[in-house]
């Protein structure tokens, strides 16, 4: 052997032999217990098992917090290296940290780093026009890194999704969900399980949202599906309102008691057909008789206790409205059989309608 090839020898086993192992596996305390994860011991390597699916990331926090230093904050500083040139490695860490970070599932002094990160990455990807180009409308990772941004308090965050929104290069699709985003910022809570429909501070957040996109490129699908939900919200509560008035005024049934439901009888008309069909001809106004014209009006009753008609108003009027009158007239004279719950006279509304038919004589 040469002078040269033993030099070499020698060298390499001082470097195989004295010199230490790798930094990661000395430097940093790693607990036994957490091996059945499959976390590696030198964090270096957590990268490469993330992109090879043999390691979730969210796996990396049972070894502690990124911000606490050690073993966890290496790793996730090798996941965040690694995911600018690796795009699998970014997809994954952004969905897992931001799912965390959604969740409230996280240390706190790591979430606005992380916030700052996923933001880093969404903006490169606009820069990059990737989302001007419709061919990648279907990628869920913007949906993703915006959602997960949703609830950032950082100025530059907030104005980055406000920005992606008014920006007429962008594809619609990923405008709305940019606009979807400032909705959820501006609520300041995340959506998952709220009751939307009920909640005024949300509807005031998508009005501002509207109002905000209003001095921008039209965004009409966008703006036609929240005008057209606040719509809805605006009839249901007029509907609710005419409800809440219709029965304090006693034109609805009174609520019925859930153990009452299958015990509950509705106030019945008492009276023979052929007294209602007197009382009809009776109160037939002669002119309409004497043309030979003849109409219908449906009306609604309230009946008492006693199953006497209390008050009667107009439901549906007659073609003419000629027999509205009459068939108010009629309908004083009814009785009822009162409605029974559990058992119980209540008052209750009956609709009744009522046809004038002409003489064929």
């Amino acid at each position: 052997m040469t002078t040269q090839r033993r030099a070499a020898a020698c060298l390499l086993a001082f470097v195989l032999c004295i010199a230490p192992p790798s930094v990661g596996a000395q430097e940093y305390e790693f607990p036994d217990s957490l091996a059945q994860f499959g976390l590696p011991r030198d964090p270096e390597d957590v990268p490469r098992l993330v992109a090879a699916d043999h390691l979730p990331v969210y796996y990396v926090y049972k070894a502690g917090c990124p911000s606490d230093g050690g073993w966890a904050a290496a790793a996730f500083a090798a996941l965040e290296e690694a995911a600018e040139a690796d795009s699998v490695v970014r997809s994954k860490l952004a969905e897992s940290v931001g799912g965390r970070v959604l969740s409230k599932d996280m240390c706190p002094a790591d979430v606005p780093r992380f916030e700052a990160w996923l933001a880093g990455v969404l903006r490169r990807r606009w820069n990059d026009g990737a989302l001007s180009d419709e061919a990648n409308d279907d990628d869920p990772r913007p949906l993703f890194l915006m959602s997960y941004i949703s609830l950032s308090e950082d100025t530059a965050t907030r104005a980055l999704v406000r920005d992606i929104a008014m920006d007429s290069a962008v594809t619609g699709n990923w405008r709305s969900q940019a606009a979807r985003t400032m909705i959820t910022q501006r609520y300041g809570e995340d959506l998952g399980g709220q009751d939307l429909v009920n909640d005024t501070l949300y509807q005031d957040a998508v009005r501002s949202v509207l109002a905000d996109l209003a001095s921008g490129p039209p965004l009409p699908e966008f703006a036609n599906q929240m005008e057209e939900w606040l719509g809805v919200l605006q009839d249901e509560r007029e509907r609710e309102e005419a409800l809440r008035v219709a029965r304090l005024e006693g034109w609805v049934r009174p609520e019925i008691p859930e153990q009452c439901l299958r015990l509950f009888v509705p106030a019945m008309l008492a009276n023979r057909d052929s007294y209602v069909s007197e009382l009809i001809s009776g109160y037939y106004p002669d002119e309409m008789k004497g043309m030979g014209i003849g109409g219908t009006t449906t009306l609604q009753l309230q009946v008492d206790e006693q199953g006497r008609v209390d008050k009667v108003r107009v439901h549906e009027r007659s073609v003419s409205g000629h027999f509205d009158h009459a068939a108010l007239k009629v309908a004083r004279r009814l009785r009822y059989s009162p409605a029974l719950m559990c058992n119980k006279p209540v008052r209750d509304v009956a609709t009744f309608t009522m046809t004038f038919f002409p003489s064929r004589d």
